[in-house]
């Protein structure tokens, strides 16, 4: 089947393939969304795909490239899954700079209504998820013991036996209260090693006995586990992810972006939201820019998507379950929503019948058609009443869908039987003999026994208590099983513990949310605050906040969960090179001797044995793991998944390709820019010639080059010859801008970055190289 979406024929030939790099890493092209054709259109959108010649296309991307018109190349996105040692992934990423305000509220949904069904709606701020997650929360103590301080008195001095014997406590425990500082004491040197050398006065026990004692209880399990919105990014709807790990950004100034529909979120101007054109950060999105009138943006900037509505109430939604041909009842059950619902908003969007559904009813259609007027008939009322029977019910041209269901039936006829059931079982609840809210229930379950809801005998009656538990913890065929052995039911709760729901009882039906968008109505810079960022599981790495539908573009291999793979990376004998004199942050060039290289090798294993085998060590006792890799060297392998747009993206390889650039990060450049030129092979091309290739030139610069070529009337005139160091000295170039102008006029080799097909290796050769290198434990991750 073909792909209705632009395709690169490049990029579908290294699609998923992993390119090695170093001796453990590789780089693999996930997906890419876009090609050149999608960068044209964004900058010409008069124009369909196949409607422009290439070399037109790449004309128009090089005069894009010169003049810095940078906008069109972020509708292209590619996302790599990568392998690195970590000491290269800090300068991968070297911050990260999206991040939010600490009062931006993450968007949650309480698990208890999920089971019913039901959305419940839980914010939480982001500054206090990142306290709890990393300081846990602290409750009050209660005090189990009585303090005793009528039998002290204040200004007294206790020995640690008589103390004891006072309050009712065990000496131990109070020598650890005074070890531990809790309790203020006086301590003595004796000469007699029987003579006691601690003394607590009355009023210091006062003040440990009225204080109050907090316990401090982590949080970070139940926090992973809580329901944080995400948006599916390929049908829109509002789905669940789990936050994988917390952090403070540091303090950067924030914007509060306020939205027509009320929501309003403060960010960075780097945070990336979903709009209705994709992910862009907020600078992007709205071109913001802060001068002395204050912020500015731009009027026309997409809507940004926010956390949605009911299916049912999107037009766009409707609209797409009506082209996919599903009826009123398959909509319905689609939104979890009833027949009644769905009408009125297909309704209310004139979606209820489609095109062609019209044209047999408009009046074009029966225009022409002859019409004749007769005397009113009279109607018999046999005949009257063999019109009702036969057009009555679902033959009637009026029947909009229905009368109450079966079970909304069962449910009147059983509450019009309570009070007799009641009655019977002498207004008290059958298990637990309370009369709180009481409720007529079916011993026999309505899905379980459908020819029994009607019948009295199978109800008794329970309290709202012992009905709600019953129910929500799937016990109704154990009690059916009590009652009809005849066991008594007041021990029934005794060692009950909840199942597993039966595979024929019904599921009530979830509430679907997909996301809206609104347009921006004013952004402000609100200062300089505190910022948060946080990690979210996948498959898509959004979240809610505060409404907007917000991302981050980095998930990386966590050590938390996952045993890291004991892979570590060795410099070859050229790379292991002495420090550079004129660069502090490079080598020299020149490889340290044989036997150096030897040595230095023979250290990072013993450093690299030892640290392997205290993470495998821990490990394997079921140690946590977030503080068994504590102590794994930098040189140790990690992988993420990255998604950057085409802009960002060279602008990173334009820093990670330069020469100046770390030797090991300079063969991940080469490789992701060998992926770029089979994915976009004309942006590549105008991102070589002016970005790797060319240079800038300052303004000292252009007088040298105006002396070398004088130009008049559009043509050169002259060439008069050289400049000395002396005329380059007075232009204000200083001696290391001379050093640097004359290397940029020397003439370099364009650089190829072109991937060797015949090095890539699959995704089974991942799955099993990586294997290999994980630790064997006894009890391995699920």
């Amino acid at each position: 089947m073909s792909s209705k979406r632009p395709v690169s024929p490049g990029a579908e030939e290294i699609l998923g393939a992993y390119f090695p790099v170093l001796d453990h890493g590789f780089v693999a092209l996930v997906d890419y969304m876009g090609t050149d054709e999608c960068i044209e259109r964004a900058a010409r959108v008069s124009y369909g795909y196949g409607t422009r010649k290439a070399s037109l296309t790449r004309g128009l991307l090089r005069y894009l490239r010169r003049h810095l018109h940078t906008t069109p190349s972020e509708m292209l996105e590619l996302k790599f899954h990568c392998c690195m040692p970590m000491f290269i992934a800090r300068q991968w990423i070297r911050h990260r700079a999206a991040c939010l305000a600490g009062d931006a509220r993450l968007a949650f949904d309480l698990p208890g209504a999920a089971k019913r069904g039901k959305r419940q709606y839980h914010a939480v701020s982001i500054s206090d998820f990142h306290r709890m997650w990393h300081q846990g929360t602290q409750h009050p103590m209660a005090k189990e013991k009585p303090s005793y301080l009528e039998r002290l008195e204040p200004k007294r001095e206790y020995t640690i036996p008589q103390l004891a014997l006072l309050v009712d406590r065990r000496e131990e425990t109070l020598r650890n209260y005074v070890r531990d500082g809790a309790l203020e004491a006086r301590r003595t040197t004796a000469r007699d090693p029987k003579a006691p050398t601690i003394f607590v006065s009355g009023s210091a026990w006062k003040a440990f006995a009225t204080r109050e004692h907090t316990a401090t209880v982590g949080m970070q399990g139940r926090l992973r586990e809580m329901q944080l919105r995400s948006c599916d990014e390929k049908t829109g709807e509002i789905i669940h992810t789990k936050v994988v790990k917390v952090w403070e950004s540091g303090v950067k100034p924030v914007f509060r972006v306020t939205l027509e529909n009320g929501r309003a979120l403060k960010m960075s101007k780097d945070h990336r939201c979903l709009t209705a054109d994709g992910w862009f950060t907020l600078e992007q999105a709205t071109r913001l820019a802060v001068g002395k009138g204050g912020v500015t943006w731009r009027d026309d900037a997409p809507a940004f998507a926010v956390n949605g509505v009911p299916a049912y109430q999107d037009a766009t939604w409707l609209s797409e379950r009506r082209a996919e041909g599903l009826d009123l009842s398959a909509i319905a059950e689609r939104a979890g929503a009833s027949y009644h619902t769905i009408r009125k908003y297909l309704q209310k969007y004139g979606l209820q019948f489609s095109a062609a559904e019209k044209a047999k009813l408009s009046g074009a259609a029966q225009r022409g058609s002859r019409r004749t007027f007769k005397k009113p008939r009279q109607f018999s009322e046999a005949w009257r009443s063999t019109v009702r029977s036969a057009r009555s019910g679902t033959a009637s041209n009026f029947w909009k869908g229905g009368v109450s269901t079966d079970r909304e039936n069962i449910g009147r006829w059983t509450s019009d039987q309570a009070k007799r059931v009641h009655e019977r079982f002498g207004f008290c609840c059958a298990i637990c003999s309370g009369k709180q809210r009481l409720h007529a229930h079916h011993v026999d379950p309505v899905w379980h026994a459908p020819e029994k809801a009607r019948d009295v005998s199978n109800l008794m009656s329970l309290c709202s208590a012992c009905h709600s538990a019953v129910h929500a913890q799937n016990l109704e065929l154990e009690l059916l099983s009590v009652v009809e052995s005849g066991g008594s039911l007041g021990a029934f709760w005794l060692d009950r513990a909840p199942l597993p729901a039966p595979a024929d009882k019904p599921r009530p039906r979830s509430t679907r949310l997909v996301r809206s968008f609104s347009k921006v109505r004013k952004i402000e810079l609100v200062g300089e605050e505190m910022t948060y960022d946080l990690e979210v599981a996948g498959p898509y790495h959004n979240f809610v906040a505060d409404g907007f539908i917000v991302h981050n573009s980095v998930n990386e291999y966590s050590g938390r969960y996952s045993l890291m793979p004991m892979l570590f990376y060795t410099p070859s004998a050229e790379q292991l090179q002495t420090q550079s004199r004129s660069n502090n942050q490079g080598r020299s060039g020149t490889p340290v001797s044989p036997e150096k290289y030897a040595e230095s090798v023979a250290r990072w294993n013993e450093i690299r044995r030892l640290s392997r085998g205290a993470y495998e060590q821990m490990t394997s006792e079921d140690m946590a793991r977030e503080l068994a890799r504590i102590d794994l060297p930098l040189s140790t392998y990690t992988q993420w998944y990255w998604k950057i747009d085409l802009h960002n993206f060279l602008h990173f390889l334009k820093l990670r390709v330069d020469r100046h650039a770390q030797w090991e990060i300079q063969e991940y450049g080469r490789a992701l820019a060998g992926m770029l030129k089979r994915v976009a092979p004309h942006s590549y091309e105008a991102w070589i010639d002016y970005d790797v290739c060319g240079a800038r030139v300052s303004r000292m610069e252009l007088d040298a080059m105006r002396r070398l070529i004088q130009v008049k009337d559009g043509g050169i005139v002259a060439q008069p010859g050289s400049l000395s160091a002396a005329e380059l000295d007075g232009l204000g170039l200083a001696k290391r801008e001379i050093v640097e102008f004359l290397q940029k006029l020397e003439p370099e080799a364009t650089p190829d970055f072109e991937l060797d097909l015949a090095k890539a290796k699959t995704s089974q050769w991942f799955a099993e190289e990586f294997q290999k290198a994980v630790p064997q434990v006894d009890s391995p991750p699920e």
